[in-house]
Parts: C-alpha cells; structure tokens; sequence
C-alpha cells in the first residue's frame, strides 16, 4: 500500500492542496489533496503499474501526483458549483517549474522528462479513457524510459524517498 504519509515528506508542495475544494458531482472524496493521494494509491496498486521499469513508475507516480497542482490557483466557484478551469495548463507550468529545481524532487529533471510529465499534467485525466480513471489514465501514457535500476516494493516509503535518486 502506498504511504502517503512518506509522500508528503517528500513532497511538500502537495500540502497547500490540502483544504482545495473540489465539485462534490465529480470529487465526492473531498478536496484536491485527499484525491490525490487517492489517484496514486489507486496507481501503485495496478499491477500494470508494478510491471514498469523503475524509471517508467517514477515518471508517472510524479505526472499523478502533479496531475491537479493547478488547481490551487484556479478553483472558483461558478453559478453554484465548483470549477477549475485552466488548472491543466496552470499544472503544467507548476511543474515545470518545480522539476526544473530542487523545490521539486531535490534535483532538476532533464528537459525530456520534465516535458513529459508537464505533458500528463497538462492533459485532463479523463481524455480518451472512457472508465474516467485518473490511474488508468496515467498507467496508459507513454513515458520514455532508458535505465533499469533495482526496485523496491511499490508505493513503499523506501521508493518514495528515493524517486530523486532514480530520476536525478
């Protein structure tokens, strides 16, 4: 099972999504952090997921867990009802930013890996995946892979800590 917990130490920029209101229609979890960590749960326990090379699993474990960092700056409410237009886009340009820096996973990406993910933030999770599973979504997305390193269990605290060290 995944640790969330071990996550967020790595992770920091994922608290201020905690409290980030989200529609209850489509997000009955609750607020944007919280279905986060819903998304990479649900990713790490796909087998398909498992499967991948080390590398592959990180990309995408980072791609779900940036998948609504825009949404912090673009969630308002609209006639009633609770909207984040943009947020993919707004996504995309958070996580270029922090993957270019240490702020993100204590080392910059190369320009291909971080362009790869920017491009699974971008993209909403329901595109072209008629189930709507954000953790499909993201098992399905291509990510270009060139090292195999050992593995720890999926979703462990021990490969949550040492996604860094496995894409640095």
């Amino acid at each position: 099972t995944l640790d969330w917990e071990a996550v967020i130490d790595a992770c920091p920029w994922l608290l201020p999504l905690e409290g980030v209101a989200q529609d209850p229609t489509h997000h009955a979890e609750g607020d944007v952090q919280t279905h986060t960590g819903m998304v990479a749960a649900a990713l790490t326990g796909m087998s398909a997921w498992r499967q991948l090379p080390p590398e592959e699993r990180a990309g995408l474990f980072i791609a779900a867990l940036m998948h609504d960092i825009g949404k912090r700056s673009c969630t308002r409410l609209d006639n009633g009802r609770i909207v984040s237009p943009g947020h993919g886009r707004a996504g995309a340009t958070l996580a270029r930013g922090l993957l270019w820096t240490r702020e993100g996973l204590g080392a910059p990406l190369d320009l291909t890996r971080r362009e790869s993910i920017a491009a699974m933030v971008r993209t909403p999770a329901t595109t072209g995946v008629p189930s709507g599973s954000p953790a499909t979504w993201f098992a399905l997305r291509s990510w270009t892979s060139g090292t195999t390193s050992t593995s720890t269990a999926p979703g462990s605290r021990a490969e949550c800590q040492s996604i860094t060290a496995r894409l640095a």
